[in-house]
């Protein structure tokens, strides 16, 4: 067991800039929530309320609760986990009047603000990455350098 360890140990001694080619797979991601918070923030902006009834709890679902609304005599549901909740309960909604079965318990600007701190991360990984091939590639170059010196003296 103990040569499987210093086998990996000694490939990241020198890794390769290959190693970045995988981080390639946050860019989807990147650009998923990109466009997620758009979306939420543009919804924001044409946002309506309605008064919701809580009709039900779904164990399923991670416990969230099921409630109903009235748009225009048309019936539209959702499940959230609001405040205060009990079946029965009156509850406000946000909904988008373009198209009502996108429904919140929170305002659209609260639900597009709590995804912007993520965009990052899916950037953060590669240059991390980047950095810490370039920090080895440089010190394996360095201690390269230092034993050829020591040789000629």
């Amino acid at each position: 067991m103990e040569g499987y360890f210093r086998k990996r140990e000694k490939a990241w001694e020198n890794p390769s800039w290959r190693n970045l080619l995988g981080t390639w797979a946050t860019v989807p991601l990147f650009v998923l929530l990109i466009y997620s918070w758009n979306a939420d923030r543009e919804t924001a902006k044409r946002q309506k309320v309605a008064s919701a009834t809580i009709v039900a709890q779904d164990p399923s679902n991670h416990q969230c609760y099921e409630y109903a609304f009235r748009v225009k005599s048309a019936s539209y549901s959702g499940c959230e986990f609001p405040q205060h909740p009990a079946i029965g309960n009156e509850i406000q909604v946000f909904y988008d009047p373009q198209n009502p079965t996108r429904n919140h318990v929170n305002d659209f600007n609260e639900v597009s603000e709590g995804e912007l701190p993520f965009v990052p991360i899916p950037l953060l990984v590669p240059v991390a990455l980047g950095i810490f091939i370039w920090l080895r590639r440089r010190s394996y170059r360095t201690a390269k350098e230092r034993a050829a010196l020591k040789e000629e003296l």
